[in-house]
């Protein structure tokens, strides 16, 4: 995952782990940084000062005392590189604008969508024929294309989770014409599985994630 250099390293850590991970108590934190809780606390303070970390809560445990959890604010989230995304959406809200533009637009998105398509099932192709290796490809070419993405194992079937979106202004936008993701990933895996959305950064939730059910 690529931060806009402005951070210390210790920073980055911190903010990386949030991004990943969503709201954390001090607690978790200084575990799974293996830091002391007063480094955590003093590292969130500077951050938060900056206006890149908050603190949110109190939230009620299912053991113990209610805990106050740290997560990122939208400037926070804006130190990840978005690929140019307010660019791309000006340019296609321009594209729209023009005569014949919608057309236009439309004749577009199918174009992207089928290089897409055929980019990835190129980069599959390279891989083994099982639905796991395929999700952990797919995983990884998301990973080398910005999206923070994990695949974990389920009792029933896999959920394909996107932590980031390096061009979400763009996909806002597109979303209304076509949702490409899901698309994609049901090309992908056509013949192995059904694949659903159940979460979406671009309607203000933490992450996306794609629940991927063996057929």
């Amino acid at each position: 995952m690529e931060l806009k250099p402005r951070l210390s390293k210790s920073h980055q850590r911190l903010v990386t782990y949030l991004k990943l991970r969503g709201p954390q108590s001090i607690r978790v934190l200084a575990k799974k940084l293996e830091m002391t809780k007063m480094g955590i606390r003093q590292h969130l303070h500077v951050l938060r000062d900056q206006g890149i970390t908050t603190e949110t809560g109190p939230i009620e445990q299912k053991r113990g005392r209610p805990a106050f959890f740290w997560t990122l604010t939208e400037e926070g989230h804006s130190l990840f590189n978005d690929h140019h995304s307010t660019l791309l959406t000006e340019l296609l809200e321009d594209i729209r604008n023009t005569t014949h533009g919608a057309a236009s637009l439309d004749e577009a998105l199918q174009a992207r969508q089928q290089r897409i398509q055929h980019e990835y099932d190129e980069n599959l192709s390279q891989v083994g024929n099982t639905l796991s290796e395929k999700i952990q490809a797919i995983a990884s070419l998301r990973n080398s294309k910005g999206y923070v993405s994990e695949a974990r194992l389920l009792p029933a079937g896999w959920l394909l989770i996107e932590n980031h979106n390096p061009i979400l202004s763009a996909e806002k936008y597109l979303q209304a014409f076509i949702d490409s993701d899901l698309l994609l990933l049901r090309f992908l895996l056509s013949g192995l599985a059904t694949v659903s959305r159940t979460e979406n950064l671009l309607n203000g939730q933490r992450r996306s994630a794609f629940r991927i059910m063996p057929v």
